[in-house]
C-alpha cells in the first residue's frame, strides 16, 4: 500500500533540535503553521476527509491540536502511544510537565494503543473520569529483518562492519563470541547496566573469550563518554559503535552473537530484543515486566534477571550462560515467536482497531 501514501511535511530547521523526541525536541515547531501547503491535495481537505487520525505520542497529539480548529469536519482519533515519557523521570517538576502533555493527548482520543501492559496501566490513570478503551498492540518484526533472518552467517558476512570483522578475523567463521548491547546512548536507556554486567562477569568473558559489543546513537555526549570509558576499562577488547546499525549490519553482527543484553529497567517495547530473537539470539531482559517485548519473548524465550536491583551475576545465571545447548534452545524458541508476529499479523490487528474507531 506504500504507493497510496501522500507525505505532507513540516519544515523545521535543524537548529531547533532534530533527533530528539523529548521536551527539548522541536515540538513547538511541529505544528500546522509549519506545514507545507503546496501539495496538490489541499492539506485541510485531506485531513477533514480522513476516516481516522493517528497521532503518535504527545508530540503528535500537540501537532494534531494545532490542526483541529481549522477543520470543517474532525475525524476520530486513535492515539498511538509508543512511549510514556513521564515514566522513569526522577525530577518531579519535569515528570509533571510530561504528565500534563500526556493527559492532553489521552483525552483527545476515541481509542488508545499502548505497547505494553505497563504503559496501558499508566495511561489509564490519565483519563480523569473519561472511559476510553486502551489496547496493547505490540510492534511487529520489520519485514527486512525477517528476510535477513533466513540467511546464515556466510551470507551476512559481507554486511559486517569493518571493525567487527577485524576483531573476528582470527576466529572460526561459525563461532558465536559477541555479547551485544544495542541501545541509544542516553540515560533513560540505562546502558550502564551493560557495563556492570560485563564487570560482574569478567571471569565468564575470559573463559569463553567473549567480546562486548555496544552500538547506539549518541544522544548525550557526556553520558556516552562515561559509558564508553567504563566499558573499555572493564573489557579492553570491547567494540563500540556510536551509531545505529543498518538492518543488514545489525543481522550480520547478531549472526555472531552468543547473547544480547537489553539494559533498560523500563522500555515501552525494546525492538532489538525481537531483532536478536529473529536471529536466534536470546536476550537478558529486566524481569519486572517493565519491558514490552517480554510479552513476545517472555517465559522460555529469554533470560530474565532483576536488572533494576543489580542482579548482574549469580550462580544460576553463570550456569545458564555456560550451557551452550540451553542458550541454543532459548534462542530457537525466541526466533519462532519473533518471526510469527510480523508486519502482516500486526497490520490485520491494527485494521480491526481502525474499523472499531471509525464505526
Amino acid at each position: 500500500q506504500a504507493s497510496r501514501l501522500n507525505m505532507i511535511v513540516t519544515t523545521i530547521p535543524q537548529r531547533f533540535g532534530w533527533k530528539r523526541l523529548d521536551k527539548d525536541s522541536p515540538w513547538r515547531q511541529f505544528c500546522f503553521s509549519n506545514v507545507d501547503l503546496s501539495e496538490e491535495v489541499p492539506f485541510l481537505t485531506a485531513v477533514s476527509a480522513a476516516d481516522v487520525v493517528c497521532p503518535i505520542d504527545w508530540t503528535g497529539s500537540l501537532a494534531w491540536s494545532s490542526v483541529v480548529s481549522k477543520l470543517s469536519t474532525v475525524p476520530p482519533v486513535l492515539y498511538l502511544n509508543f512511549r510514556v515519557f513521564s515514566l522513569g523521570i526522577a525530577d518531579p517538576g519535569e515528570r509533571d510537565w510530561y504528565v500534563e502533555k500526556e493527559i492532553e493527548a489521552v483525552q483527545q482520543a476515541r481509542m488508545i494503543m499502548a505497547l505494553s501492559e505497563k504503559d496501558k496501566g499508566v495511561l489509564s490513570q490519565f483519563m480523569k473520569g473519561q472511559i476510553i478503551p486502551i489496547h496493547v498492540l505490540l510492534p511487529p518484526l520489520r519485514g527486512d529483518v525477517k528476510q535477513l533472518a533466513s540467511l546464515d552467517y556466510k551470507d551476512l558476512k559481507c554486511y559486517m562492519p569493518e571493525n567487527v570483522m577485524a576483531a573476528l578475523a582470527n576466529r572460526p567463521p561459525e563461532s558465536k563470541c559477541l555479547v551485544t548491547c544495542i541501545a541509544r546512548l542516553s540515560p533513560e536507556k540505562h546502558v550502564e547496566n551493560f557495563v556492570k554486567f560485563v564487570e560482574a562477569n569478567q571471569d565468564l568473558f575470559k573463559q569463553h573469550d567473549w567480546i562486548p559489543f555496544l552500538a547506539g546513537s549518541n544522544a548525550d555526549q557526556e553520558y556516552a563518554n562515561k559509558i564508553e570509558e567504563s566499558l573499555l576499562e572493564a573489557a579492553s577488547n570491547s567494540i563500540i559503535m556510536e551509531s545505529f546499525l543498518t538492518p543488514k549490519a545489525l543481522c550480520a553482527v547478531l549472526s555472531r552473537a552468543v547473547i544480547n543484553v537489553h539494559p533498560c529497567e523500563y522500555d515501552a517495547f525494546g525492538m532489538t530484543i525481537c531483532e536478536a530473537a529473529a536471529m536466534g539470539v536470546p536476550s537478558l531482559v529486566e524481569s519486572n515486566g517493565n519491558v514490552g517485548a517480554s510479552a513476545i519473548v517472555g517465559d522460555g524465550a529469554s533470560i530474565e534477571i532483576d536488572i533494576s536491583q543489580g542482579q548482574y551475576s549469580s550462580g544460576t545465571l553463570t550456569y545458564m550462560l555456560n550451557d551452550e545447548q540451553a542458550l541454543k534452545r532459548i534462542g530457537e524458541e525466541a526466533k519462532k515467536r519473533a518471526l510469527t508476529w510480523d508486519e502482516a499479523a500486526y497490520g490485520r490487528k491494527l485494521l480491526e482497531y481502525l474499523h472499531a474507531v471509525r464505526y
